[in-house]
């Protein structure tokens, strides 16, 4: 059989006006979430007119948010039976469909709706969203090309058009579509926000800068740096522009001034040792295994990888990182990077290892910070380090022992009743360390002993 054209069905007669104003009120009932007073409008439209298709699927749109998924379909069916041209009947169709997720059925109703009405606003925007929700990259620059032709003075239009040919990967159309709507700006009197205007900015150089035109990028952010609002997106794009374009000069030393701001933010750590080796960036940490996105879909840390670097590269990256811990001695990344940069396979690599990893661990375990193992666990990647650290247990086990503190050091003031003794809570995080490495190291058993003998009272230390 072939497939009935709505198009071709009879068309149904009008409502009165008195009924014509109830169908109004059940969608603006709808609209406000107000059900029951719906449902009695629609009552008494099908009180006297029981066949009308708009009317029943109405009801049932009603019935669906009423959690009544039964009765709505059969609503909904018979409403679409009774007006096959009806757009109206067509789109609470799609959108009963798409409440139960099965948006191929959804935009299939759309698109007959739009067959009926071919400029309806409201149904174009509900299929560019089932179509980016579908990935129909190609369908959504269609209905979008469709809206902006439709409303032209819209600004959201223009930059949906843009969005669509962005995500095709039209990266020049879409920087075209923006300048074509700043043209149509030129002598508007149409307000705009500061923040809009410094946000329309930024992705324009985003545009630019994922279409590989780092220069053009660059030179747009030296033209609209005075519209653009969050100064330090400024400077994290000049960043990146100048690293891309292997400026790395600038992009080191706008890199230490992103470091002044935030200098736990460890993308920054990562464009400044890449603009001091001068190489590229290194790509988001789990860009490459399935899954591996944030919540936002949001690029994930940068982390570099430091196996290849040459003796002169990690002697470079140690002077920069000392300098660094001078200039921000209350911040945790700049002494937790050279811990990863440290080869610990010579003898002189292993003592600045040592000396490194107490400073930043001990003042950690000071502090009890629960998630401390968490963060070196990286570490244990490399035999040499992971066998270094577990010297440097020892040496603390047989210091603590032996006069109750760390490397044989004076504790923090405020220590033991002033003795220099490490506090009670010290002790306690340093042993649940040592746990955790037994337990990286397979030795369950000795996890198990060692809290058997804390449990007694014990310290545990000299047995391991």
């Amino acid at each position: 059989a072939k497939a009935l054209d709505p198009r071709r069905a009879p068309m149904p007669q009008p409502l009165p006006p008195k009924e014509n104003a109830l169908f109004k009120l059940i969608v603006k009932h709808y609209e406000t979430k107000q059900y029951k007073k719906g449902m009695k409008a629609s009552d008494a439209v099908l009180k006297k007119f029981p066949d009308h298709g708009e009317t029943l699927a109405m009801r049932g749109l009603i019935l669906n948010c009423m959690e009544r998924k039964v009765e709505a379909y059969e609503f909904v069916k018979k409403g679409l039976a009774k007006d096959i041209r009806s757009h109206v009947c067509w789109h609470v169709f799609g959108l009963v469909h798409r409440s139960d997720r099965d948006y191929k059925e959804s935009v299939k109703c759309y698109r007959n709706a739009l067959r009926i009405e071919p400029d309806n606003m409201q149904i174009l925007r509900d299929l560019s969203l089932l179509q980016v929700q579908l990935r129909d990259r190609v369908g959504y620059l269609e209905t979008r090309h469709s809206l902006l032709k439709l409303k032209p003075a819209l600004r959201l239009n223009w930059l949906g058009l843009a969005v669509a040919n962005h995500l095709l990967g039209r990266h020049e159309r879409a920087t075209n579509v923006l300048g074509a709507y700043e043209n149509t700006l030129e002598g508007s009197t149409e307000p705009e926000s500061a923040y809009e205007r410094s946000e329309m900015a930024l992705y324009k150089m985003e545009l630019l800068r994922d279409g590989r035109k780092h220069a053009e990028a660059l030179e747009a952010l030296a033209k609209s740096e005075k519209v653009i609002v969050d100064k330090t997106a400024v400077r994290e794009v000049r960043a990146e522009l100048n690293l891309a374009l292997e400026n790395y000069s600038a992009a080191a030393s706008e890199y230490r001034r992103l470091i002044d701001l935030n200098p736990e933010e460890h993308g920054y750590h990562a464009g400044l040792q890449a603009a001091l080796l001068e190489q590229a960036l290194p790509p988001p940490t789990l860009s490459n295994k399935p899954g591996a996105k944030s919540p936002y879909g949001a690029s994930t840390t940068r982390r570099p990888v430091y196996t290849g670097l040459n003796p002169a590269q990690r002697s470079l990256l140690l002077s920069a990182y000392g300098e660094l811990r001078t200039a921000h001695p209350r911040a945790s990344a700049p002494r937790r990077i050279p811990l990863d940069v440290i080869d610990a396979s010579t003898n002189e690599g292993a003592m600045r290892f040592d000396d490194a990893f107490s400073g930043y661990v001990i003042p950690m375990l000071r502090k009890g910070v629960p998630s401390l193992f968490a963060d070196i666990r990286p570490l244990y990647e490399q035999p040499a380090k992971a066998a270094r650290i577990g010297a440097i247990f020892d040496r603390w086990g047989s210091a603590l022992a032996n006069n109750g503190t760390l490397e044989g050091n004076r504790a923090t003031p405020g220590g033991d009743g002033g003795s220099g003794a490490e506090l009670p809570s010290t002790t306690m995080w340093v042993q649940f360390l040592l746990a955790q490495h037994l337990d990286k190291h397979g030795k369950h058993e000795e996890v198990i002993l060692l809290f058997f003998l804390l449990l007694k009272g014990g310290s545990g230390w000299r047995c391991f």
